[in-house]
């Protein structure tokens, strides 16, 4: 009888254990940034002192995600995964697993409609899914659909081996205009003051793209390249200066509103993502392991963190944004 007992309890506990999720340590803090990196399929978080809180660890390969709104739940995707994994930052654990079609290269959160959009380079679509993980909608675009933004109710795509850019109404989820892009196009921003697109590259066979390329949202037609070598690959905005990351030359371009370099700086080992964070702007340098803090407005070097092996995604958790 205590054999049958004593079976019966280690019987549930594996069930239990198999069917829970790992705990990781909880984030409190209400300002900091998190790194997803690649090379050891980790998360870093680091406050807004610049201090490493935390760093979880994962069995799955995650290549990308998106912060929902709250900035709480995190949703982490890998491109070889048939899923995607939802996760609380404050309670540090899996809340939920969603089924996602393998071939994930792409995510963005749509705030209006509450919605998670996916771009899948395997059947070369966007896959649009809810908030508890129910596919919606599905619209094909071209090949290899990577670099996600939204704008006035419109989304933007870039297909990466492709020479075309889709833009989707949302509302009718149907493409309504493609734009002509170079190959292996990637990074995008609105700038919405001039109704501009700017696009970014790794340039296509032997040569090396080494301008940003700058399209009219009102006529789709490319109005001028801006010299930022070499291979401009991602882009942010601080309201009053945008800043380019060119990972083939480990540069970092700070430009005013007429698009003039005003101060540049070489930064990190291979740096492919670039987020603003309170004073500061972020770059994270994929082959030095590094987050590099540099100055708003002068590009100037505050002070360098460490970071999990191959930092290649920047999330930002603000209480005020």
């Amino acid at each position: 009888m205590k054999i049958r007992l004593f079976l019966f309890v280690a019987v549930w506990i594996w069930l239990i254990a198999g069917c829970s999720h790992s705990s990781y340590p909880a984030i409190k803090e209400d300002n900091y940034l998190l790194t997803l990196n690649l090379r050891d399929s980790s998360l870093t978080f680091i406050n807004q002192k610049g201090e490493r809180i935390a760093d979880w660890f994962f069995d799955d390969m995650y290549t990308g995600g998106v912060l929902f709104p709250d900035g709480d739940r995190l949703l982490l995707y890998g491109t070889q995964l048939d899923r995607a994994a939802i996760f609380s930052l404050s309670e540090g654990k899996m809340l939920d697993e969603w089924k996602v079609h393998e071939g994930t290269t792409g995510a963005l959160y749509l705030k209006d409609s509450k919605e998670v959009v996916l771009a899948n380079k395997e059947d070369r679509s966007l896959h649009f899914y809810n908030e508890k993980g129910k596919e919606t909608d599905i619209v094909k675009t071209g090949k290899y659909p990577m670099s996600l933004t939204e704008y006035q109710g419109m989304l933007y795509v870039i297909n990466y081996q492709d020479t075309i850019l889709s833009e989707i109404d949302l509302e009718k989820k149907k493409v309504v205009r493609e734009f002509a892009i170079p190959s292996s196009s990637t990074g995008l921003m609105i700038e919405p003051n001039q109704r501009e697109l700017w696009i970014g590259g790794h340039g296509h066979g032997k040569e090396p793209q080494s301008q940003v390329q700058v399209y009219s949202l009102d006529t789709g037609q490319k109005t001028e390249r801006i010299n930022t070598p070499m291979m401009p690959v991602n882009f942010a905005s601080d309201g009053k200066y945008h800043y380019v990351v060119s990972h083939g030359s480990n540069m970092i371009y700070m430009l005013n509103d007429k698009k003039e370099i005003k101060a540049k700086r070489e930064v990190g080992a291979n740096p492919f993502t670039i987020e603003p964070f309170a004073n500061e702007i972020i770059v994270a340098g994929y082959d030095s392991d590094e987050l590099y803090f540099l100055e708003k407005g002068s590009l100037k070097l505050v002070k360098k963190v460490k970071t999990g092996k191959g930092p290649f995604v920047i999330f930002v958790k603000e209480e005020n944004k």
